[in-house]
């Protein structure tokens, strides 16, 4: 069973995603994480995020996740960059190449790979982002797309960086999440948006808990 996780930024997704998996034993692919690597890539090459760009980055460019109680690991060219690629830097750079064409084919191909290697194995996978519902898993047997506030999205994110130990300004971060919900959903390709069949979830007023439980019934129906 695949259990997609849409929304935008600060919705929730992450948070709800991880403690999902740990509740029902799923396997969780954060592909905003997978994303994140290619754009700490990007970076590290000191390259601007454009199409011709990306053949460029991929020439030295390996992937590998692996599950673990704090959440999914990432490992860029065998190096674990999970901390790394958590930075307002990389955040800011992400939202950028993931409106790359063939960033967002390749990145689709490889998130397909990989949970379709874990269902393989009998296990029931959680994927997260933007697209999965509508473009990378449209037949997924339950599709979520979380929402929430604004301000309450822009809370998250602070709590976020804060935890990293990054301090940011709030009225910048609340001016690149708004930009990124205007580039997240009006960008050609996977463009953010709730599959049809999708079951919506406002989280402005729900605790991480009611989220879960919320969850938990839809994927107990669906697999009865």
């Amino acid at each position: 069973m695949i259990v997609a996780i849409d929304g935008p930024a600060g919705s929730g997704k992450s948070s709800t995603a991880r403690a999902l998996a740990n509740s029902t034993g799923f396997v969780y692919l954060d592909t905003g994480a997978m994303y994140r690597a290619v754009a700490l890539r990007f970076l590290q090459l000191n390259v601007e995020a454009t199409e011709e760009n990306v053949g460029l980055v991929w020439e030295n460019f390996s992937l590998d996740l692996s599950s673990s109680p704090e959440g999914m690991k990432v490992y860029m060219n065998g190096s674990d960059v999970s901390k790394e690629i958590r930075t307002p830097e990389v955040t800011a750079m992400s939202s950028r190449v993931s409106t790359l064409p063939e960033v967002r084919r390749r990145m689709v191909r490889e998130q397909r790979r990989i949970a379709s290697s874990r269902e393989k194995d009998g296990s029931g996978v959680i994927v997260e982002g933007r697209d999965i519902g509508t473009v990378v898993f449209p037949f997924a047997s339950v599709k979520i797309f979380l929402d929430a506030s604004p301000e309450v999205r822009v809370n998250r994110r602070m709590i976020d960086f804060q935890k990293e130990g990054h301090e940011v300004d709030r009225l910048e971060l609340e001016r690149d999440l708004l930009e990124r919900d205007k580039r997240d959903k009006t960008r050609d390709i996977s463009p953010l948006k709730k599959a049809v069949d999708a079951i919506v979830i406002d989280t402005t007023h729900l605790s991480l808990e009611e989220q879960i439980l919320c969850i938990e019934s839809i994927i107990r129906e669906r697999m009865n």
